[in-house]
């Protein structure tokens, strides 16, 4: 639960740009004015996961790797009754469960993925090394913690399948492993979302927005739901390269290739099934190769992952603290300048002009001899100086460029020139 501290930190930090944002009503106490505000704000950050439950607790001392007490895990355990839903048991650990004393003698060095079995009351791991982290369909190897998804199964096996211990639970960590030494880090923890093989799973509890256009007033419009299912997708066989993996609105995963995900103002060229988000909205090819049909679809891009003929080798997770679903190249580029621009009219002596949007004022002007030009910020009782171009001596071409936010207003004053040749604001990239 968010504390009262943190919500009044939020309120007391709010731009006063967002007033007008703020639904109109009688607030009786901080509190209710800050749930207020925060359900409001919901509206302004969109495609993106909102929250992600901390189920696993894991605790690493000296090689031993524990599961801690009140730690959830999810149990595959064959079908609903309609015979298709995949079926998994929560299971919350009771005590702490630890992985210790066999690693030293009997484990490779190598990287592992943990299971737990409730049956048993204990942790029970594949490595990397010889394919010993399979779903599918079972290779043989000697050990093997393997995701039967015929039969929605995970089951372990310390003698290439000739017997089988049942009812682990889906990964809750990666780890490294030394022969002789034991657990040496925790590499990722799945809470949220994992790996097994080829199969990638989403569990619930991930609390999610979507975008979903403007409403009739033009202001964003959004939709928060939370995941109350696990989804499975599995690789297929044949697939190798980089990929990015989304869920959709109901909760289902859907993937691309990384070089099939744009996020761009402009609406890219690309093959069917490609995605698209263009800041405000995701948009899938439903068309052909040939004949791009970039229809709406509401997407969360959750992680990448890297696979080799379908096995998962690489795995890693969007962070939920960043905006919508932009890189940070992306996000760097959002406050430069863009090629739209409106040309101003240059008043008389100490007009005020008012910027438009978020974006940069730009001048191309000739000054004759001890002329001056200088441009001031308005939006403040201490008037302060942004630029001054000052001739001296000899007439002088002069280009400026200065960002400004939307709503500031600036004043020029000058004494004279000789020619104007350009006047322009032109729109921060962020503002397309």
């Amino acid at each position: 639960m968010v504390s009262y501290t943190v919500k009044q930190t939020v309120v007391e930090n709010l731009n006063a740009d967002l007033d007008g944002k703020q639904p109109a009503g009688d607030y009786p106490t901080n509190a209710s004015l800050t749930e207020s505000l925060q359900s409001n704000l919901l509206n302004y950050t969109t495609n993106r996961i909102l929250e992600i439950p901390q189920d696993i607790k894991l605790e690493l001392n000296n090689g031993t790797l524990t599961l801690k007490a009140g730690s959830k895990v999810y149990i595959p355990n064959g079908f609903e009754s309609d015979g298709t839903t995949p079926k998994f048991d929560v299971f919350i650990v009771s005590k702490d469960v630890l992985l210790s004393a066999s690693l030293v003698s009997n484990y490779y060095t190598s990287g592992y993925g943990w299971c737990f079995n409730k049956n048993l009351n204990k942790i029970q791991g594949g490595n990397f090394i010889g394919n010993q982290f399979q779903s599918g369909t079972f290779v043989q190897t000697v050990c093997c913690m393997f995701y039967d998804t015929a039969a929605n199964i995970i089951r372990y096996t310390a003698d290439t399948g000739a017997t089988w211990e049942e009812g682990y639970s889906l990964p809750f960590a990666v780890t490294q492993l030394v022969h002789g030494t034991g657990i040496t880090s925790i590499d990722q923890v799945f809470n949220g979302f994992g790996y097994i093989g080829s199969t990638e799973f989403a569990l619930p509890g991930v609390k999610y927005q979507f975008a979903v256009g403007t409403d009739n007033n033009g202001l964003f419009s959004s939709v928060v739901k939370t995941s109350n299912t696990v989804t499975i997708r599995n690789n297929l066989t044949t697939e190798t390269g980089e990929a990015v993996c989304f869920l959709t609105e109901d909760f289902q995963p859907y993937a691309v290739w990384q070089n099939n995900y744009h996020t761009s103002a402009t609406q890219p060229d690309d093959q069917t099934g490609a995605v698209w988000f263009n800041g405000n909205v995701f948009y899938q090819n439903i068309g052909t190769n040939d004949s791009p049909n970039w229809k709406q679809k509401n997407l969360i891009p959750c992680f990448n992952y890297s696979v080799n003929q379908g096995t998962v080798t690489q795995f890693k997770g969007y962070e939920v603290s960043k905006f919508n679903s932009y890189q940070d190249f992306e996000l760097a580029e959002k406050p430069l300048p863009s090629n739209n621009f409106i040309n101003l009219t240059l008043g008389a002596s100490g007009t005020i002009y008012t910027a438009p949007a978020n974006g940069w004022i730009n001048m191309s002007v000739n000054l004759a001899v001890n002329n001056y030009m200088a441009f001031f910020n308005k939006n403040s009782a201490n008037v302060s100086e942004l630029i001054n171009m000052q001739s001296a001596g000899i007439n002088q071409n002069y280009t400026i460029g200065f960002p400004i936010r939307a709503g500031q207003k600036f004043r020029v004053q000058y004494d004279a020139y000789n020619n104007l040749n350009s006047f322009r604001f032109y729109f921060a990239q962020g503002e397309l």
